[in-house]
């Protein structure tokens, strides 16, 4: 989704990776996101992520106002869809491969309060200035080269209001970077697809300080869970940057 990935490239090996991680989902099973069943194989990690999204569903509810959101990076349409019911909204989700664009474009072709594009962000795909209430990055900030350079373009996108909203995502420092680099890299080449570590960024802590930004989720436990994270950790913290 920028400048720097070679697209056709890049969907290839992604398809490849989802295919063998057993994440290309039928329609039914989309459908239902982020609920799945006991024996689903990734049954613990849509745990994980439904709780998360849950306590992002319930804090745009607060707002008690139908909301423009573009999530960005959203696959197969699984979030848009469940986001659109929150207060009437209108959500826009944009995501750089084709096909779960085509999927998610056919799994919810009923639901009127949706948008779907594919295409290259800031190149293909263009939006107006003060456009979306809400910015969503699920489980996407990963696959973007350049997360400064990011969110200073997306703000531009944003009401004098908005908020950028970062979940599931895994944030490092500098002393667990290059441990981390290279856990993606070994996790590529169990797949037989170690390019796709080329495609996989990791993002410091300190790349948001630039910016006016709060961590939801940092409780005394979360803290914690911070000072001694590693990949291996199932905590990702939930940030919101504010425009």
């Amino acid at each position: 989704m920028s400048t720097e990935i070679n697209k056709p490239k890049f969907e290839d090996l992604y398809l490849k990776v989802r295919e063998k991680e057993k994440r290309l989902y039928s329609d039914e099973i989309i459908s239902l996101l982020p609920s799945v069943q006991k024996n689903h194989p990734h049954v613990k990690e849509w745990m994980i992520r439904k709780k998360s999204y849950l306590k992002f569903r319930n804090y745009l509810q607060r707002k008690n106002k139908p909301l423009h959101i573009l999530d960005l990076g959203c696959g197969n349409g699984w979030m848009s869809n469940q986001l659109s019911a929150i207060n009437h909204s209108v959500v826009t989700g944009v995501d750089l491969n084709s096909y779960e664009i085509a999927t998610a474009k056919r799994v919810f072709k009923n639901n009127k309060s949706l948008t779907f594009y594919a295409g290259e962000l800031f190149q293909e795909i263009i939006f107006q200035k003060n456009q979306f209430d809400i910015i969503v990055l699920a489980a996407s900030i990963q696959y973007f080269p350049d997360l400064k350079r990011l969110i200073g373009q997306l703000t531009e996108w944003l009401r004098v209001d908005g908020e950028i909203h970062i979940l599931d995502s895994h944030f490092y420092t500098e002393n667990n970077l290059a441990r981390a680099k290279e856990a993606s890299l070994n996790y590529y080449k169990g797949l037989d697809c170690s390019m796709m570590a080329d495609f996989y960024y990791h993002h410091l802590w300190s790349d948001l300080h630039e910016f006016h930004f709060k961590i939801m989720n940092r409780t005394w436990k979360d803290k914690i869970l911070l000072k001694i994270f590693n990949r291996k950790s199932n905590y990702f913290p939930w940030i919101i940057i504010y425009k």
